[in-house]
């Protein structure tokens, strides 16, 4: 069996252990997932400072990029975050949201959580699959 997480506590990582009844024995491979093609960032969201503000760097690269944009991926505590970042990202992106006609597929953007419809899981995991993948932020 393999677990994996990006973003585990030490606190979290116990509850993980206790939860799937893993043995102590377990081994446990701990290491920066930066590389050549990948770069992990954490940071915080100051609830004082607005979305739009925090996340303007990148609304600005998919605004003048589309889809050369360098993929990224935000997770977020809650669906209630998730929902509400990926419509900023909507708001402010406006037509640029889309490669190409302004149709739900064609979204650069999009939020992946547990309560998404099989089908549009389907969508996101075969364009994020695809190197030539139009998404270029998911939520």
């Amino acid at each position: 069996m393999l677990t994996a997480t990006a973003t585990a506590t030490e606190k979290s990582r116990h509850e993980i252990f206790e939860s799937l009844n893993l043995p102590a024995s377990t081994t446990v491979i701990q290491q920066s997932p930066n590389g050549k093609n990948i770069k992990y960032m954490k940071q915080y969201l100051d609830k004082k400072c607005p979305l739009e503000v925090q996340f303007g760097f990148v609304i600005n690269e998919l605004g003048e990029n589309g889809i050369q944009t360098p993929r990224t991926i935000v997770y977020c505590q809650t669906r209630r975050l998730c929902s509400g970042l990926f419509r900023m990202f909507e708001v402010y992106l406006a037509k640029y949201m889309y490669n190409g006609e302004d149709r739900h597929e064609n979204r650069i953007v999009e939020m992946y959580h547990a309560g998404c419809p099989d089908n549009v899981k389907r969508h996101i995991l075969e364009n994020m699959r695809n190197s030539e993948g139009h998404i270029r932020v998911l939520v």
